[in-house]
């Protein structure tokens, strides 16, 4: 066992170090835990917030700041792994082109924004309060519009605006929820936003068809990613068409 990986076990309260537990016990093998190699984004509205990396064969946690560790933080990293491993729920990855291997930065936030309806809920399980980690970070990224970095590029604005509208429900500052609804209505997407975010809330329990909306509405070839499935016993990735909605 890793150092690191000491250390961050040491800091978890007994329910989130009982979840780190099951995690690995189903999967046969431990959960890494390492420095981020990455700079951070400047961008980055939580800079220390950790990331898992989550494929069939293995997972990782990084830390931007090994000396900062987060319990909350390492708790929702957490939970992303037990949807994709133990509960079997699939997510979207890119197909590779002939330029690159896919297109992982879109599939990512699109995967990000729709897990987080799931498992951001399930922190008040283990005995967090989130909401304010997701007031703070949506009143810094709304407050940034109309993102003067992104004008004139329709596709990232667009795909932007319906993602972050998923946020909505977890956030529960009113002012905040206020400027996203302002900002929204600015860019002419708050009708479309609304309609995305009840239709996704309505296939919750379906991750497929919840991405086969997702494409829909942002107009994504559905011939340019997969629904993947990752199955850490058998350390194989399955990988299946995009339903249509």
């Amino acid at each position: 066992m890793s150092e690191l990986r000491e250390k961050v076990r040491a800091a978890l309260p007994k329910k989130v170090l009982e979840l780190a537990d099951e995690i690995e016990a189903f999967a046969g093998q431990d959960l890494a835990v390492k420095e981020d190699p990455n700079p951070v984004s400047e961008t980055d509205p939580n800079p220390l917030a950790a990331r898992i990396e989550v494929s069939h064969d293995g997972a990782c946690i990084y830390l931007p700041d090994p000396q900062h560790i987060d319990p909350r933080d390492i708790l929702h990293e957490l939970l992303h792994a037990h949807r994709y491993w133990v509960e079997g729920i699939p997510q979207m990855m890119p197909l590779p082109t002939d330029n690159s291997d896919g297109n992982w930065y879109i599939t990512s936030s699109i995967e990000n924004a729709i897990e987080h309806m799931v498992i951001v809920p399930r922190e008040t399980d283990y005995g967090f309060d989130p909401y304010p980690y997701w007031n703070a970070t949506n009143a810094h990224v709304w407050a940034l519009y109309p993102w003067p970095n992104l004008i004139g590029n329709h596709f990232i604005r667009r795909k932007d605006c319906l993602l972050g509208w998923l946020d909505y429900d977890l956030v529960t500052d009113d002012n905040v929820r206020k400027l996203m609804e302002d900002s929204l209505k600015a860019e002419g997407l708050y009708e479309e936003a609304e309609k995305f975010r009840k239709k996704m809330r309505f296939l919750m329990s379906n991750k497929p068809r919840q991405l086969a909306c997702a494409v829909r509405f942002l107009n994504i070839p559905r011939n340019e990613a997969r629904v993947a499935y990752l199955d850490i016993k058998t350390k194989e990735r399955r990988s299946e068409p995009i339903p249509f909605v």
